[in-house]
């Protein structure tokens, strides 16, 4: 996790959730927002060190397993009964 100011003088912050997978977030020009970003960084580094979730609430998206394992299953049998009705029709 970091603060960066861009050369436009916009300050943002970069950061990996547990998934390795990079986020980052802008927070605009002025003292203020670069308070705004090293608090949120502080925030994250917390997050972290807690071991709590640091994807973006609107990203997160909690799968049950059963949708994880049956998904690409249905999937597939409705792929194979769509095709099986083509087949019948010729």
């Amino acid at each position: 996790m970091s603060v960066y100011k861009k050369p436009d003088g916009t300050w943002f912050v970069h950061w990996r959730d547990e998934f390795r997978k990079r986020h980052a977030k802008s927070f605009g020009k002025g003292k203020e927002a670069k308070n705004q970003a090293e608090a949120f960084d502080h925030q994250m580094r917390a997050q972290k060190k807690r071991k709590e979730s640091t994807v973006p609430d609107k990203k997160q998206k909690l799968m049950r397993l059963d949708e994880l394992v049956l998904r690409p299953v249905n999937n597939m049998i409705q792929f194979t009964l769509h095709r099986a009705s083509q087949c019948m029709s010729i």
